[in-house]
C-alpha cells in the first residue's frame, strides 16, 4: 500500500454516497479491464518448488497443479461451500440448520441460473463480453485498488487470479463496494432498504471498463446493457459467495457477527433480482 503513494481505494474515492468520484472509477476500470483482457490460453503454472518435503505434502492436495498445466474455471461456490463446511463445528452450528439448508439450496439454485442465462448471450453483445471467460481477480473490491494520485491504479492481492467469467468480478466489486457504503453514513429507506453504488457511479464505471476493454467509446445502451447483465446474471452468485466466505470466517462460531449476517441477507437475494 505504500507502493509509489499508491493507497487503498474506498467508499470515498469512488464519490461516497452522493456522487460518483469518476477520475477514479475510471482508472479502476481501466486497470480491471486490462486484467479481463488477458488470454486465459496465455496463462500456466509452473511448480517452481523444489524442496522434496514440501512437494510430498503438496502431492495430496487437490489444487495443486502440474507444471505447464493451463489456468482452469474453478467453481467459487462450491470451492468456498466445501471449506465453510468444514469450518470449525460446520454450517449448522454457525448459521443454524434452517439458514445453513436455505445457504445451500440458494447456492444450487444459482449455479442452475447462471448457467441457463450465459447459453443466451450472443457473440457480438457486451453480455458476451462480461460472460466470457477470461483472467479474473477473484477478490477484486476496493481495498484491492490502489490509486495514485494521478487517479490511475493497480491491483493488489492476486492469489485468487483465475479463469472466470469477467462479470463475476463486476458483480463481486459492486457487491463490497455497496456493503462499504454502510460505514459511510448509508440510511436504509423504502426504496432502497440496502446499500449499493449509486447508478451514475456505476455507468460511469461500466463506460470506461467497455472503452477498456474493446477501445472506442461506449454507448449509453452498451452501458445499460452491462449494468443490467451484471445484475441478471452474476449479482446473486457473488452475493452468496460473500455470504459463504462469511460462515467461513465464522468457523462454526453462532455469536460471531458475520454468522448473524448470512441469516440478514440471505432474504434479500430475491428481492434484489426483481
Amino acid at each position: 500500500e505504500f507502493m509509489n503513494e499508491g493507497k487503498s481505494a474506498n467508499v470515498a474515492s469512488f464519490g461516497g454516497l452522493t456522487s460518483n468520484g469518476c477520475a477514479a472509477l475510471e482508472g479502476a476500470a481501466h486497470i480491471i479491464g486490462t486484467l479481463h483482457n488477458i488470454p486465459v490460453d496465455s496463462i500456466t503454472f509452473t511448480n517452481t518448488n523444489t524442496n522434496t518435503n514440501t512437494n510430498t505434502i503438496s502431492a495430496n492436495v487437490s489444487d495443486v497443479v502440474a507444471s505447464g498445466e493451463p489456468l482452469a474455471q474453478r467453481n467459487d461456490l462450491a470451492f468456498w461451500m466445501a471449506k465453510a463446511e468444514a469450518a470449525g463445528a460446520g454450517l449448522d452450528v454457525s448459521l443454524g440448520s434452517d439458514v445453513a439448508q436455505r445457504l445451500r439450496s440458494e447456492v444450487a439454485t444459482a449455479a442452475s441460473a447462471v448457467a441457463t442465462s450465459l447459453a443466451s448471450t450472443t457473440t457480438e453483445s457486451i453480455a458476451a463480453l462480461i460472460s466470457s471467460l477470461g483472467t479474473s481477480h477473484g477478490d477484486l473490491h476496493p481495498g484491492n485498488i490502489l490509486l495514485f494520485p494521478n487517479n490511475s491504479a493497480t491491483l493488489v492481492d492476486l492469489e485468487h487470479c483465475s479463469a472466470r467469467q469477467a462479470g463475476s468480478d463486476l458483480a463481486y466489486f459492486f457487491a463490497v463496494w455497496g456493503d462499504l457504503l454502510w460505514m459511510s453514513g448509508f440510511t436504509p429507506g423504502p426504496t432502497q432498504p440496502w446499500p449499493y453504488p449509486p447508478i451514475e457511479a456505476r455507468r460511469c464505471f461500466a463506460s470506461a471498463y467497455i472503452n477498456s476493454r474493446r477501445g472506442g467509446t461506449a454507448t449509453e445502451e452498451e452501458v445499460e446493457e452491462m449494468l443490467f447483465e451484471i445484475e441478471r446474471s452474476f449479482a446473486r452468485t457473488e452475493r452468496l459467495r460473500l455470504m459463504i466466505t462469511w460462515a467461513l470466517i465464522a468457523k462454526g462460531d453462532p455469536k460471531h457477527m458475520l454468522a448473524g449476517a448470512v441469516g440478514s441477507f440471505l432474504p434479500h437475494l430475491q428481492h434484489s433480482l426483481e
